[in-house]
Formats: structure tokens, sequence, C-alpha cells
């Protein structure tokens, strides 16, 4: 039995030195792609211990690169490792590959693990057999799988119920989860060695491999630049342009930032690379054409005066805007990238200090400093000092009509079409039915009785054939709906602005439209500067449009002041609703507030019920604060979590009290018959 994945090893000095040397070996050749295999006869003597598994977890800075592992039944020890260093250094998908030039800075972490034991009691009992630093946990169903290493919970200063709580959700489960009899609990135990990675590469390991990489310098940059403009002159001119020049970098970078001078303007022509890095001189090349072809386009034959060419490469994360590492960011040789939400802004000031630099990016772009801007830094080489640019586009403000993008998709794009479904989806629902709608939720049980208008609603926005009755039968609830709509929804896309309002004159639809008020959505931003006038922000978003057509159908003569919103912290939305009360209270009548949102995403049903529970819970508790966390914590993917904290927000701070009437609760399942993978809808008034 002493050989045996039950019985924790007790391991020699020269065994641990053993196993951390051959790993940091094998993780160093597989990043830069030689084969290598961990021997047994390297291990001194433990090559052969029968083990449950082993996982290898690479720190770059401080930031966690990579952690994978390999379990199995009784795996031999040279097995588990082989498995856990290979995909440690080239599988794990949740980070960008890691680069050579890593692997200097790079801390090593190896587990090798024994077990497992079932801990077999029932509900909270279980977290009596956890020891904080001794184990490790897996949570598994049929269906779902989590593991976390004991190093886990002592880093995360977490106590047995919170361990339990983030195995399940490692597992893809509701925290809670560990609770239930048929969820299967284990433990397990590990020994842990670490160590700098460079360190323990043998002497005939072939270190020239992993030093930094060449990489574009200022001469190289300059003719690249100089060759850049030749090109375009040449098209403009009718000219062949040159496809390569000889004596110059022509590695793989990941963004490459071209501005083209001219007498009284500038243009950018950008390529990024940010998850698999491009061959510099042939997107280069392409670049040059494009930006020709812009010039033609533009009726001008004007040839730039001058080109700056700024390039970047080897991406490492620097943590978020709200909580960023920058402290050894060399801003001579090094820029920034922030990424959010799909938009990013890139730049690089030379000596400039680092703190600086994060917060004109940040005021420039318009994102908020806060978790989810991302913040990494980039090696730069660059023919300017100072470069900047992004993604992001400036408010655009075009007062017209909008036209319909989800019509045919999302519901019927033809007149006649769309006036049957809406007859099927406001009918009324036999009383069986309208009880299974509501499981999940308190369904309202006034009936056909008198009750207030409502003052807000929250509806899903999915294809009709999933979301469609419930969100009518909720705005049927609602009663008799004002002149004036304020339509808060979820942002998908990246266009625009984060916080977007809609300055049209009217919401064209199949057969029908409704009413914009341009002049009151001005007014609203100039009191609530948080948000901002953009058409483009609204040009391809479905979570609004698809629930105008209903809003037709019960109130065709209403306006609509449509607003999307991407990401927002609980101090930016109090403030902004505190304002939004004030400037409502100015308006002759109260408008109806409206929430648009779908519930959890993609999961099997089971799992998507518990988590929009949770969700329905924080809401019917009238707890805005609390929905958000919930949701975040738990890694619920509700996709208009913040248009609804915002609007009850604003509810609170209009009325201090409301009631809330959830009318129902389903999944996509209920149409599709898919219990696999489902979105969950939700629909309440509140009065």
């Amino acid at each position: 039995m002493k050989n045996s994945m039950n019985v924790r090893h007790v391991f020699t000095e020269n065994q641990k030195k053993a196993i951390l040397q051959t790993v940091a070996r094998k993780v160093a050749m597989s990043v830069c792609r030689f084969r290598d295999t961990i021997q047994a006869n390297e291990l001194e003597g433990c090559g052969d211990f029968l083990v449950y598994g082993a996982f290898v977890s690479l720190k770059c800075r401080g930031e966690l690169r990579a952690c994978c592992g390999w379990v199995g039944d009784s795996v031999a020890l040279v097995e588990a490792l082989n498995q856990a260093a290979l995909r440690a250094a080239t599988d794990d998908n949740r980070f960008a590959p890691i680069m050579t030039s890593e692997l200097r800075e790079m801390k090593v972490d190896v587990w090798v693990l024994t077990g497992p034991e079932l801990i077999a009691g029932k509900g909270p009992v279980r977290a009596e057999f956890v020891e904080i630093g001794k184990h490790g946990l897996i949570v598994a169903t049929p269906r779902h799988r989590g593991l976390l290493l004991p190093g886990v919970a002592v880093e995360m200063n977490l106590n047995p119920v919170e361990f339990l709580e983030h195995t399940c959700r490692k597992a893809g489960l509701p925290k809670n989860a560990w609770l239930d009899e048929q969820t299967m609990v284990l433990r397990f135990e590990g020994d842990c060695f670490s160590g700098t990675l460079y360190e323990l590469l043998p002497e005939s390991f072939p270190k020239d491999q992993i030093a930094p990489p060449r990489a574009p310098q200022e001469r190289d940059v300059a003719m690249l630049a100089d060759y850049t403009k030749q090109n375009i002159h040449k098209v403009l001119k009718g000219q062949s342009p040159d496809l390569y020049i000889a004596g110059v970098y022509d590695g793989n970078v990941n963004g490459i930032c071209l501005r083209s001078h001219f007498s009284d303007h500038t243009t950018d022509t950008v390529q990024m690379a940010i998850g698999k890095a491009a061959p510099l001189q042939a997107t280069l090349w392409n670049m040059a054409m494009r930006t020709a072809e812009t010039i033609l386009r533009s009726n001008g034959r004007e040839l730039p005066d001058r080109v700056d060419l700024c390039v970047f490469w080897g991406i490492e994360a620097c943590g978020t805007a709200a909580k960023p590492t920058l402290d050894k960011l060399n801003t001579r040789q090094e820029g920034l990238l922030l990424v959010r939400f799909g938009r990013w802004i890139f730049t690089y000031t030379s000596r400039q200090m680092p703190e600086r630099l994060l917060l004109e990016a940040l005021a420039e772009a318009g994102f908020a400093e806060d978790a989810d801007t991302e913040v990494y830094s980039v090696n730069v080489a660059c023919t300017a000092s100072s470069f900047m640019t992004s993604s992001n586009q400036r408010p655009n403000v075009q007062v017209a009509v909008r036209q319909p993008v989800a019509a045919g998709g999302f519901y019927p794009g033809m007149s006649g079409e769309l006036d049957k479904m809406l007859d099927s989806l406001f009918a009324d629902e036999p009383a069986q039915k309208a009880a299974k709608s509501a499981k999940g939720s308190k369904a309202s049980a006034k009936g056909k009785a008198e009750v207030p208008a409502a003052s807000a609603v929250i509806v899903p926005h999915a294809g009709w054939v999933y979301s469609g009755r419930l969100a009518a039968q909720t705005l049927k609830r609602a009663g008799a709906i004002p002149e004036l709509v304020l339509a808060f929804g979820t942002k998908h896309t990246p266009m625009g602005v984060d916080w977007a309002v809609s300055p049209c004159s009217r919401w064209e639809l199949p057969g029908r439209a409704l009413e914009g008020e341009p002049e009151l959505a001005k007014a609203m931003t100039a009191t609530v500067p948080e948000f901002q006038l953009d058409t483009y922000a609204h040009a391809r978003e479905h979570s609004l449009e698809v629930v105008l057509p209903m809003l037709a159908r019960v109130a065709p003569q209403t306006h609509v002041i449509g607003t999307v919103m991407a990401g927002g912290q609980p101090e930016m939305l109090k403030i902004a609703a505190k304002k939004m009360a004030g400037w409502i209270r100015t308006l002759p009548k109260r408008p109806l507030l409206l929430a648009s949102t779908d519930m959890n995403h993609y999961a099997e049903e089971e799992c998507t019920n518990q988590f929009d529970a949770m969700a329905i819970e924080a809401i019917e508790a009238k707890d805005p604060l609390r929905l958000l966390e919930v949701v975040r914590r738990n890694e619920i993917s509700m996709c208009g979590v913040v248009p609804v904290a915002f609007v009850m927000l604003v509810l609170q701070e209009l009325k201090g009290d409301y009631e809330v009437e959830s009318v129902g609760h389903t999944t996509s399942a209920e149409a599709s018959g898919d219990t696999s993978s489902v979105v969950g809808y939700y629909g309440a008034v509140l009065r």
C-alpha cells in the first residue's frame, strides 16, 4: 500500500529539487517549441510513485499565466508531471500564449496530489471535513466538475464554506450546490514545491532561446515608416508599390499604428493582433494600400507629408483600472493597452509617469476607472515620442430615424406576420399555463382587479419565439402606458460609448413606428452627464428594438428615449440614478421606466433556474446593490443587470418604496426542448 495514490508520499530534498528542475525544463522547452520528456530515472527514485495527479502553476510578475494539471486513477508521478507541464506551457486558453521572454521572470509551483476521499456527509456538515491549507476540493455532478488546489483557499483567505462555494463556481454550478446530496464532494491532499524557473534550468539548456527576442528598433521603424509613405505615394500616383524592404525587422508584432500627416489633418490606420501576432512588413504593406484607398475614396489625391509608425508587442497583464500594477512599467520603452468590453486604447509617451499615462488614456477613451477596464503593458518602438490611438468612437449625434436591425431575426420582419404574432403573444394565457410561466418567482394574484399604473417594468429581449410571450404579458400587466417611456437596455456591441442615449427622432419598425424625443434626450444628458448622446451605440443593438413593437401595440402614441448601458460600478450607478431622478421630477408627467434584460445564459436548465432565482430574489427584495453583488459574485450571465439595477435605484430615489410584481420566469427550453444549454427570461412590474 506504500506506493498508492491514497498515501501521501514523503519526498526528500533531492526529489523535490529533481521535480522542480525537470518541470521547469519541460515548461521552457515546450514554450520554445522543442520536444522534451521527463524520464523516471531523472526524479531520484520517485518517478514511479503512484499519485492522484499533478498540477503546474506559472506566474510572471505576480500575475497568473497558466495553471493546468493531470489527474487520474493511480497515475505514475512521471506521467502526471509530463502532462501537467506540457499543458501549463501550451494549453491554458484562459490566457494569451506564454512568450519566451517571460520565462526569465517566471515562478513555477508544482503540486503533487494524493487521495482523493469522498466527503459523504449531508448539507452543512460537509464543511467540517475540510481543513484549510491541507485539503484541496473536487465538486462533481454527471455534467460538471471543478477542482481547486489546497493553496487557493490560503491565497484567498477562505473559510471551509467559502472554499466549497468557490469550487462549485469553478464547476459551473451554483455556489450552494455542495449542500445537495446528489453533488459529489471530494477532498484530497497535496505537496507544493516552488522555485524560479530560469534558475532551475540546467546548464545544457539553450538559454539564448529565451533571451529577450529581437524586436524592431528605432532604425527599423524609421525605415519602415518612410517605406510605407513611399508606397502610399506610389499608389496615389498610379505606380507599383514595393512589397518588401530588405535588412529591416520583419518579425511578428501585436499592434501596428500608422498615422498619415496631411496639410490640415491626420488619419490613423491601425491593425491589432492581440490574440495572435501578425507579420510586420506584410501587414504594413496592406495597411499602406488601405490608407491609399481611403484617400482615393474621399476624392482626394493629397500626398501625406509625413508618416509616423508605432509598433507594439509583448502584451502582459497589469491588473485593471481599479487596481493597476504599474510599478515595473518602463515608459521609455513600454506603453499601455487598455481594453473594455471589446474596445481598446493604446497610449505611449516616452518617460511619462505610468500613473499619469493611465489616467490620460482613461480620460481620452472615456473608460471608467473600474474592474471592467483591463490594463496591459506592451513593448513599443515608435517614430514619435508620444502616440495614442483607439477603437473608441467619439459620440456621434445624428437626429435621424433609427432603422430596425433585428426585424426578420429576433421578430417578424413583415407587418402582417408581425401583427399575427403580436395577437398570439398578447392573448390571455390559460390559468394553468400562466402558473407554469411564473416558476421561480412570485406570480401576481391580483388577476383583473384594478391596480395602480406601473412605475417601471423589467422585460426580456430575446427572440420572440423564446421570450416574446413573457415580454408581452409583462407590458400588458403594466396597465396604462404614459406619454413617455425611458427605456434602458443592454449594450451588446462594442460600437459607441458605454452609456449611450439615442438622439433619434423616430424608431422605425415593420409597418409602424414610435416617436423619439431628441430634445428631451439632449436635456437628459445635460442633467446626467454620465450618459452621452450617441447614434453609433444604437445602430446594431437589439436589446431595446425587440421590445418596441410590443410597446407600439399597447401604447402606439407613446414616445421613447432609448438608452443602452455597458458596465458600471455601484457608486457610479447611485450618483447617476440620483441625477436622473432629479431630472424626471422636472417633467410635467412621470414616464414609465423600462429595463430590458435576459437572465443567465447557456447553462443547463437546472443551473440556470438556480442562478436566476438568486437574481430574482434580490429584485423582489428591492435591493439593486445586492442584485449587482449577487450577479457578479456568482458570475451569473444576466446581460442587463446594470440597466435593471439602475432603474431600481432611480425608482428608490423617486418613490422611496415600491412593490415588485413578478409576472413570470421561463427558459429557452420551453420553446426549444433543449435543456442542456438554455437562457433564462424574467418579467416584472414595479408599482
